[in-house]
């Protein structure tokens, strides 16, 4: 459905632009994603992101938990 194809493409988005900070295997970033609509957008599609991405993710409170 049109939803999934929009998840999909910001997924996509998401992944190449926090891998853009790391340019080879000895390097590393930090990436802050600061919507509030990222933990739904995980939830509900995590198997999309690549193993290696959720693997490295390190969820934050989000304003609700608080």
């Amino acid at each position: 459905d049109g939803n999934e194809w929009y998840a999909t493409n910001t997924i996509r988005t998401i992944v190449q632009a926090s891998g853009r900070a790391t340019r080879s295997a000895d390097d590393w970033s930090v990436t802050y994603i600061l919507d509030g609509q990222f933990a739904k957008l995980y939830w509900e599609y995590a198997k999309v992101f690549p193993k290696w991405w959720r693997d490295a993710l390190i969820m934050g409170e989000t304003k609700e938990e608080e």
